[in-house]
């Protein structure tokens, strides 16, 4: 999913998601152990996880397969610039597929939030991205990342519509979850105010996927990774059947 029409809307939709406990989580992963000076942030999205992790003094590779999430993100990336470079860090965009990730040098971290791999529809694909993670990671790096749970699919079905309502942008968001499969659709409608008597109207798909924890780790231990862990809700305690969010963090 390349987010066309959506990257325009994107911060301003989700401006209350919970970016900061994203990075308290995977600081607090690091904690025993050395914090990482490279690290790439993978479907960083417009960076609202790679520049504060940049303004922290690391290295990192924001990587997203939209050029206009990239965009944004290349313009925020300038905003913060002076406080990034005075505090040791830098800031590389890298617009990529997830399944096809390359760097120039391996890192210390790789970090995925916000649901990305729910948009890996295949299970083949999220294999591939996880053996790519691995081939780019040093020796005793981490790998950290969430996924929704089909619990909070089920929670979208039941509770649909979503509606925002806004004088410069609102939308109407339905799903479609099929529980057989563990995926659902999303269909978003957006429209956002151009002047005083006209909005202008877009529309987007989103399809998403759960894919059982067992599973997914599993396929983390195949290729190589140790020490696999998982936690629900960003809480370091083992997910429940009403988890709503999955964090798995694994070494290579």
């Amino acid at each position: 999913m390349s987010y066309e029409g959506f990257a325009n809307y994107y911060d301003t939709l989700m401006e209350d998601m919970p970016y900061p406990q994203w990075i308290q989580f995977a600081e607090s992963c690091w904690g025993k152990q050395k914090t990482p000076k490279t690290i790439v942030d993978l479907g960083c999205g417009t960076g609202n996880i790679t520049i504060p992790l940049a303004k922290k003094g690391l290295h990192v590779f924001g990587v997203d397969l939209s050029t206009e999430m990239l965009s944004i993100a290349a313009q925020k990336t300038e905003d913060h610039l002076s406080k990034v470079k005075q505090n040791g860090g830098s800031i590389t965009l890298l617009e990529q597929d997830m399944r096809e990730l390359e760097l120039p040098v391996c890192v210390d971290c790789i970090v995925s939030f916000c649901d990305c791999y729910n948009y890996i529809i295949n299970e083949t694909h999220v294999v591939q991205s996880f053996q790519k993670v691995y081939d780019h990671l040093h020796h005793e790096g981490l790998f950290i990342f969430d996924m929704l749970t089909a619990f909070q699919f089920q929670f979208y079905a039941d509770e649909q519509p979503f509606i925002y309502n806004e004088d410069q942008l609102s939308y109407i968001w339905t799903c479609e979850y099929d529980d057989k499969q563990h995926e659902i659709e999303h269909d978003l409608t957006i429209f956002a105010k151009e002047d005083r008597a006209n909005y202008l109207k877009t529309n987007e798909v989103h399809h998403q996927r759960a894919y059982p924890i067992d599973w997914v780790k599993s396929q983390l231990k195949t290729i190589g990774f140790k020490n696999i862990r998982c936690f629900g809700d960003f809480e370091f305690e083992e997910p429940s059947d009403t988890t709503n969010r999955v964090f798995f963090v694994a070494e290579k």
